[in-house]
């Protein structure tokens, strides 16, 4: 599976696949999911940003396979 384009490490949508969550950590208004993409066993990395009331605000799907430097 290739990145999205112009989002080196992040993963396009997918559709027709089940995830698999291995798992979970959050602290504040952050969450990070840990798990694999079926029939590919691709693993990914989500990360989720909260609103303060507890509402979704942004989603992020990394290529867990990739290693992203930090700037």
């Amino acid at each position: 599976m290739t990145a999205a384009p112009g989002r080196p490490g992040v993963l396009p949508s997918v559709s027709g696949g089940q995830r698999h969550i291995d798992r979970i950590v959050a602290s504040g208004d952050r969450m990070v999911a840990i798990g694999r993409l079926t029939p590919r066993q691709v693993e990914f990395v989500d990360v989720f940003t909260l609103f303060e009331e507890g509402m979704l605000r942004s989603c992020r799907r990394y290529d867990a396979r990739r290693r992203l430097s930090a700037h």
